[in-house]
């Protein structure tokens, strides 16, 4: 028999409330929603995928997930329900006071993750498209780690999704430091540069300008990061690292992105 699936995603919307350089989800909208599956259905869904695997995990996704609050506490409500294990990724700008952070602690997925790209205020600034996206997004990892600290919810992951590319990955040293020590959060996960969401158009000009990325170089600051910080990594998984960077050195028409 084959084994059941491990993950179910489940779409929130199509919009987003930034402009990131390296997504294109900002650029749709949800005009398409009367075809979109009514609640009754995906909460049946839910329940199909939990009958299934009763440990499996539901990926709440968008756009920004946060901008349909409703939508969004429903289906981690329906998660904690059936015994499943939800995560989302969101950018931090609907977690301003403490209220919305006791409520996605309490209420909300199991893991929870914050987009982030650098450290450095501009970098994550200039790539999310938006001037005050990295205070918003940093106030609001405090705001969870606070949260959590002081409702006592210690099963309550509060993670930072970090975009590794050619202008940031020499500084991941410092990138770690932040994250796991000034703001305490429980890991930082790299997501590395990877052609453009959906590409909207022939180019995918961030994809071609920033995947200028010295393999050997990265390996080996990530294998310091690890010693450091005592992250337990894979050695397949950094093998896997620099087979990709290494990979995309080699590309003569990565401006094209996916079609190429």
């Amino acid at each position: 028999m084959l084994p059941p699936p491990q993950f179910l995603f489940v779409h929130v919307n199509k919009r987003c409330n930034l402009r990131c350089q390296h997504c294109d989800f900002w650029k749709l909208n949800d005009s398409d929603k009367h075809n979109y599956l009514p609640w009754e259905r995906k909460r049946e869904i839910l329940a199909e995928f939990a009958e299934m695997n009763s440990e499996g995990k539901v990926v709440i996704c968008g756009g920004e997930s946060m901008l349909d609050l409703e939508d969004y506490f429903a289906i981690a409500k329906a998660c904690r329900e059936l015994g499943l294990r939800g995560f989302s990724v969101i950018n931090g700008t609907r977690v301003r006071r403490d209220e919305m952070a006791e409520r996605l602690v309490r209420e909300g997925p199991h893991e929870i993750s914050i987009s982030l790209n650098s450290h450095q205020r501009h970098l994550h600034d200039e790539t999310r498209g938006v001037i005050g996206a990295f205070d918003k997004a940093v106030t609001a990892l405090r705001l969870l780690v606070d949260a959590r600290k002081r409702l006592g919810i210690s099963e309550t992951r509060i993670n930072v999704m970090g975009l590794i590319f050619d202008s940031n990955y020499e500084g991941l040293e410092d990138f770690y430091d932040f994250v796991l020590n000034d703001i305490q959060a429980d890991k930082l996960k790299l997501n590395f540069i990877q052609p453009t969401f959906g590409q909207l158009g022939h180019v995918d000009s961030f994809f071609a300008s920033h995947h200028h990325v010295n393999p050997d170089r990265l390996v080996e600051i990530i294998d310091r990061c690890d010693r450091r910080f005592g992250l337990g990594l894979n050695p397949y998984w950094l093998e896997q690292v620099h087979m990709y960077f290494r990979s995309l050195n080699k590309g003569h028409d990565l401006k094209r992105g996916w079609a190429s």
